[in-house]
């Protein structure tokens, strides 16, 4: 995704939508669902995309227009490879203007921002219960703010992760508005992915500094910290969620997230919702696009295997309840007849036969959940043996780390400015 910011910021131009991580690639943004900021004017990525190339299943290549696409659009690759989109742009300054305000209802302030004008971003964040700061964003021409108006920047690994601006205007009660460069802005939870790394902390003991923060830089991007978290297996004890709900029933979520769950922060980003026809997704048939409310929720479950099985299919349960989504991209509790009964099997199996990708993996198949590293170790008494060992704090952390280290994850990131590229 940051290969296409800049060739597109280079012309003044940017996709409706980046999503929020820059590793995030573009065919996979279109075929896994992606939201960010401008989400709330602007819908998912893919309703950006216009036309598609894919590598069909039984080998052919085509080119998918309007009419075609909607099939395609949340397909997970499972009907075929897509090696070229045709996306729509639009203007774009290479600043943007950011006034984050402390709120107690940030729902409400969201609900305001939606139906207000003038702003091309829109999101939020809540640090407790009543403790939300709403963000909001505009590109602009830099040379138009004097010196008073900070610019700042959070990309750099001396940088404060962006979630700490925000959680300083929540903590002071006063509002600030700063000028990032466009590219910061887009990418701003890239370093800490959002504020998940902070765990990393203390599970290694570590204190959490602007030294610390800078020394491990590398591996505290959304990229190598998600794969270092999957490969330990200390991705089983996280709850791990994107889920949306419709606007008018956001309030009633977060206080059931607060009762049930209590995990903070949580980022809200509005998300307008278009029908998007035939494909896996069911269509509620009115014609019209909904505006939903994206609650992020990532963090520390509660211990033991049947208590985060429990609290994350009482979450699923709510948010199907509510007339939802979830993001599947994220952990998937469902049973198969549950999940196919809110997605739309028949559609799709057609799309599977159309594609000729009946043989491939199906979308269930790619999100289902898979057995865990602990309860593959039940099998066995060496198993179970070699599991205690690498249970020993931190060595399944120290692993997952290596791991990512030695498939040299840590060196895809662009470097810095003034920095040699290896």
């Amino acid at each position: 995704m940051r290969s296409l910011v800049q060739a597109t910021l280079a012309q003044h131009l940017l996709p409706l939508v980046i999503p929020e991580f820059p590793g995030i690639t573009v065919g996979g943004a279109f075929a896994g669902t992606a939201g960010e900021s401008s989400s709330y004017r602007e819908g998912l990525f893919e309703m950006g995309v216009e036309g598609v190339e894919v590598v069909a299943g039984d080998g052919r290549v085509a080119w998918a227009k309007e009419g075609e696409l909607e099939g395609l659009r949340g397909s997970f690759g499972t009907l075929g490879v897509v090696t070229a989109l045709l996306l729509r742009l639009r203007p774009a300054g290479g600043w943007v203007e950011c006034v984050y305000r402390p709120v107690g209802n940030l729902v409400g302030e969201l609900r305001k921002g939606i139906d207000g004008e003038g702003w091309e971003f829109l999101d939020g964040v809540v640090f407790g219960k009543g403790k939300g700061v709403v963000c909001q964003g505009r590109c602009v021409d830099e040379k138009t703010f004097g010196p008073e108006v900070r610019r700042r920047r959070v990309s750099r690994g001396r940088d404060k992760w962006f979630y700490q601006i925000l959680e300083r205007v929540s903590q002071t009660g006063i509002s600030v508005t700063e000028l990032l460069p466009t590219e910061d802005y887009l990418f701003r939870w890239d370093r800490g992915g959002f504020w998940v790394a902070r765990y990393a902390f203390p599970y290694f003991l570590c204190p959490f500094n602007r030294l610390t923060r800078w020394a491990l830089d590398r591996y505290l991007r959304a990229d190598v910290m998600y794969r270092a978290l999957h490969f330990s297996g200390l991705v089983e004890r996280y709850v791990v969620q994107d889920l949306g709900v419709p606007v008018a029933t956001a309030e009633g979520f977060e206080e059931f997230l607060d009762r049930e769950m209590g995990i903070y922060p949580l980022w809200l980003c509005p998300v307008k919702v278009e029908p998007i026809g035939a494909g896996i997704y069911k269509d509620k048939g009115d014609g019209g696009a909904e505006m939903m409310v994206n609650f992020g929720v990532w963090g520390l479950g509660p211990p033991g295997k049947e208590s985060m099985l429990e609290v994350n299919r009482r979450l699923e349960n709510e948010v199907a309840r509510l007339g939802g989504f979830k993001c599947l991209y994220a952990q998937a509790f469902y049973t198969e007849a549950e999940f196919w009964n809110i997605h739309n099997k028949a559609a799709y199996q057609e799309l599977r036969a159309k594609w000729g990708a009946e043989y491939m993996p199906s979308v269930w198949d790619k999100v289902k959940r898979i057995e865990g590293k602990e309860e593959k170790a039940s099998r066995s008494g060496l198993a179970r043996l070699k599991t205690k060992l690498v249970e020993v704090r931190p060595v399944r952390g120290l692993y997952g780390v290596a791991c990512a280290v030695i498939g040299r994850e840590y060196l895809l990131r662009e470097p810095e400015e003034g920095q040699k590229s290896a």
